[in-house]
């Protein structure tokens, strides 16, 4: 399930309710490296994406999440505007389609870091 995979690389983090909310509300809390930029560029155009890499020269901007490696490089010296967003890549509004014992399975496959052999999925 691709929508999980910021909360997969940090089930320490978020437990419990606090994890919940995290996917109920994921702009909530937004870690660094899931942050969202806008780009505008000298020739007009805007980017709006996840820097995946960069260097003191370029900025590598990946648009579509399902897509890492589609990505565009943007040259530092012809950025007009750069700002982080306040918006998580992670879509809201997830629970609403899932059950009750889909939410459950949800949290506790995040919790349990994709391991289905984990103490939370007995519970």
């Amino acid at each position: 399930m691709n929508v999980t995979v910021a909360w997969i690389a940090y089930p320490q983090q978020y437990k419990g309710l606090d994890l919940l909310r995290q996917i109920i509300d994921p702009s909530a809390t937004i870690k660094g490296e899931h942050r969202v930029f806008y780009i505008e560029t000298e020739d007009g155009f805007v980017y709006n994406g996840l820097i995946v890499e960069q260097d003191e020269e370029t900025i590598t901007v990946a648009e579509v999440l399902q897509e890492p490696d589609d990505t565009v490089l943007v040259y530092r010296d012809e950025i007009l505007e750069m700002e982080p967003l306040d918006i998580s890549p992670m879509p809201t509004g997830l629970l609403v389609t899932l059950t009750h014992d889909e939410i459950l399975d949800l949290v506790a496959f995040i919790a349990a870091n994709g391991n289905e052999g984990h103490e939370v999925f007995s519970r």
